[in-house]
């Protein structure tokens, strides 16, 4: 059983179900993958969740699909039936308040369709978009990590739209070049527009960060050939226009710093982005990150403030660091997310993570007759860290939990940040939920999931750590079940969703349980 089985559920042949408040439960259940279900998201508060499934096969190449909203308490809102080709899979679905955005991907056509549905299941808007070979086969490789992966490519904007971040390969065999394409899609009216770079580079890779008021901001990784360090730059698209604002290098005279983490906000002003941070001449594919950096920025790009805090004399103070940027027992620290809360102090969710039995990866790759030398990583426990107003930081408290473990082809290659990366979006490997906040962020819920079994005895939690009148409280639900699936999501503040599906019986139950 997986322990971080994240977002979205796919059903096949559903034929009956029954609701009562706060539950939910679905005979007939044919399969579970974990890509086609989620919660629905407004001002920080859950509003009800989406369902997914194929309800009825047509013929041979088409079926009968079946888009199902409820509301909190899980009552059916709206139940949405089409028909189409059976090679459709849901990719990704997000939610910005004005619409639900579903990516569906038919890989015989070689397609992406962005429908967006209202919460009152009415369809509203549909996007095309066309890829081709190569691009397609990319697309695929990066799905290779199966269904726990986040697969994160679409992101919502507030009330605006949303953006998409597609991979792209151009070339021959003999001759590849890697790049990128950003697209946005908006919900209150017909309107899209398209970015790519104009970059001469052989491999350009981005990641979205997030936005602030009108201005979304993409971490770029790029270099003119293989045998040259990997630059980082920060780029900013205006998202109305899909303009370039500015694209900065994250490098300067005290250090290079790799983004990790936006403080997102609804207004313009100034961009707060928290990362790591290396020796300005460092090679960062090999060095070892010094510390965590923030940075701020103005509208224009310019930085106009940085802070570091080094593992080796900041957070020593408050974790056994070394130079390395190790925690003892821990490994490297992954920033999930940063918040700003109410008493004007941040607080970053980081975890921990690093690689464990090195050598075995080896000797597999050499049996093999392969260079592709696999990582097997463990992700560790959780930690809170806070910052003061200033982003010094002033505490950090470890969170225990069971090691989970994956396995990354090709790892043993990769710099910590790009390791992190990869088994967050595409392996699904870190057991960090999510963060839920109030309106004021006065208080906040994270939410992780701890599981181990050993000589067939199970521990399998959910755990939260709740931030509220300046304190932090811990609290946890036993997730041991006879259930061959079980997944966790966030529901209204205070309480969790919990999914469980029995295999054996093709049944899907859903309760809401309450969180202190």
């Amino acid at each position: 059983m997986k322990s971080n089985l994240l977002l979205l559920l796919s059903f096949v042949l559903l034929t009956q179900f029954c609701t009562a408040q706060g539950k939910l439960s679905i005979d007939n259940v044919y399969s579970v993958t974990l890509r086609n279900s989620g919660e629905i998201v407004e001002g920080n508060q859950v509003k009800g969740y989406y369902l997914f499934y194929q309800s009825d096969k047509v013929d041979k190449k088409t079926n009968e699909y079946t888009l199902q909203i409820l509301d909190e308490n899980l009552n059916s809102v709206k139940e949405v039936k089409f028909i189409d080709v059976k090679t459709i899979q849901l990719y990704e679905a997000a939610y910005n308040g004005q619409g639900l955005m579903f990516a569906f991907y038919d890989s015989k056509e070689k397609t992406f369709s962005y429908k967006v549905y209202g919460f009152d299941g009415k369809q509203t808007q549909v996007y095309t978009k066309t890829l081709d070979k190569r691009t397609n086969n990319l697309i695929n490789y990066y799905r290779s990590g199966g269904d726990d992966g986040e697969n994160k490519n679409l992101f919502d904007i507030p009330n605006k739209g949303f953006i998409s971040v597609v991979p792209l390969l151009n070339g021959n065999m003999f001759n590849q070049t890697y790049s990128y394409e950003i697209n946005f899609y908006a919900t209150g009216q017909r309107k899209q527009w398209n970015y790519t770079p104009a970059d001469d580079v052989s491999y350009a890779y981005a990641q979205y960060l997030g936005h602030v008021g009108n201005t979304a901001f993409v971490e770029i990784f790029k270099t003119k050939s293989a045998f040259k360090e990997t630059e980082s730059w920060l780029l900013a698209l205006d998202i109305n226009t899909g303009k370039k604002k500015f694209e900065i290098s994250t490098e300067n005279k005290e250090h290079k710093f790799l983004p990790v983490s936006i403080v997102e906000s609804e207004n313009d002003g100034p961009v707060t982005i928290i990362g790591s941070y290396y020796k300005p001449d460092a090679y960062v594919v090999k060095a070892k990150p010094l510390g965590i950096a923030v940075w701020t920025l103005d509208e224009k790009g310019k930085v106009t403030g940085t802070k570091t805090n080094s593992w080796e004399k900041d957070f020593s103070k408050y974790l056994k660091t070394d130079a390395k940027g190790k925690v003892e027992d821990i490994g490297y620290l992954y920033f999930h997310e940063i918040v700003k809360a109410s008493n004007g102090k941040y607080y970053g969710v980081a975890e921990g993570f690093k690689k464990v039995d090195e050598g075995s990866g080896m000797a597999l790759a050499v049996i093999a007759g392969t260079t592709a030398i696999p990582a097997k990583m463990a992700t560790t426990d959780i930690v809170m860290v806070e910052f003061s107003e200033s982003f010094g930081i002033s505490n950090a408290t470890i969170y225990k939990k069971h090691e989970n473990f994956s396995s990354i082809p090709n790892g043993s290659f990769l710099t910590p940040h790009m390791l992190a990366i990869t088994m967050k979006y595409a392996y699904g490997g870190f057991d960090f939920s999510y963060l839920q906040s109030d309106k004021e962020k006065s208080n906040f819920v994270v939410g992780y999931t701890s599981y181990k079994k050993t000589k067939g005895i199970e521990d399998f939690t959910f755990n939260t750590i709740t931030y509220y009148n300046n304190e932090f409280t811990t609290d946890k639900i036993n997730l041991v079940t006879k259930a061959s699936n079980v997944q966790v999501l966030p529901a209204k503040l205070g309480s969790v969703l919990v999914m469980e599906y029995f295999k054996k019986e093709k049944k899907l139950e859903l309760r809401l349980e309450k969180v202190n």
